[in-house]
């Protein structure tokens, strides 16, 4: 138990930004566009184009087009991608995503409980509100940087299973991070308000009593502190 948390709505402010980075990383999970490709088709000599390709962790579309017009298909990524790439890693993105949202989940907790509960009864204090946010920052960065590991060395130069690129299709160098994975990244950026938001705080109000306990006044020339 510690009661160094400073109140007065900080609480409450924390826990909004944290929400809010709990909802963008459940929305960057149930997204589908960590992975955007414009497809290319061999055609003889030339090259025509061959349609798109987004995908997200769990599902994507397919949209290929022959020369008649795209034709769709929905896909599963953990089939899609098998033997394309690295199957360990997309897991290990999401597992990493959802310890973060656990964490959070606590930090939301402890920030509310910490400022609706009496003054000698908080949790952790401002202390525990730290490393929540920083063991849910942590969590949120691995994912991020596993993804784009594997965008890097596997995805960037090809999303199409085998028998589409015998068909003459070709995504090499064509693909890019979705605004999925963005939205990861700006979920790791509001996690770091919170401990910021806390940190002002208190250095305000101790400043605020230092300056009250030193402030010397004059009356009827009798110095007054």
């Amino acid at each position: 138990m510690a009661n160094l948390f400073k109140r007065r709505g900080t609480g409450i402010v924390t826990a909004v930004f944290a929400f809010i980075a709990f909802v963008m990383i459940v929305a960057a999970l149930l997204s589908e566009y960590w992975v955007m490709a414009d497809l290319e088709r061999q055609v003889g000599n030339s090259t025509q184009k061959g349609g798109s390709k987004h995908f997200g962790m769990f599902n994507g579309v397919s949209k290929q087009d022959f020369g008649l017009g795209a034709r769709e298909r929905d896909f599963a990524v953990k089939d899609e991608f098998e033997g394309v790439a690295n199957d360990d890693v997309v897991w290990a993105t999401v597992g990493f995503c959802i310890l973060g949202l656990a964490v959070i989940a606590i930090l939301i907790g402890l920030t509310c409980y910490n400022e609706f509960t009496k003054p000698d009864l908080t949790i952790c204090g401002s202390t525990g509100i730290y490393v929540c946010c920083g063991i849910a920052f942590f969590f949120v960065i691995i994912s991020a940087c596993l993804f784009a590991a594997l965008f890097e060395i596997q995805l960037k130069k090809n999303v199409l299973q085998p028998q589409d690129q015998q068909r003459g299709f070709s995504s090499t160098d064509k693909a890019q991070l979705g605004y999925s994975f963005w939205i990861l990244l700006g979920a790791a950026g509001v996690l770091l308000l919170c401990p910021l938001i806390i940190l002002l705080k208190n250095v305000h109000c101790t400043h605020y009593f230092k300056t009250k306990k030193h402030e010397i006044t004059h009356v009827d020339g009798v110095m007054l502190y």
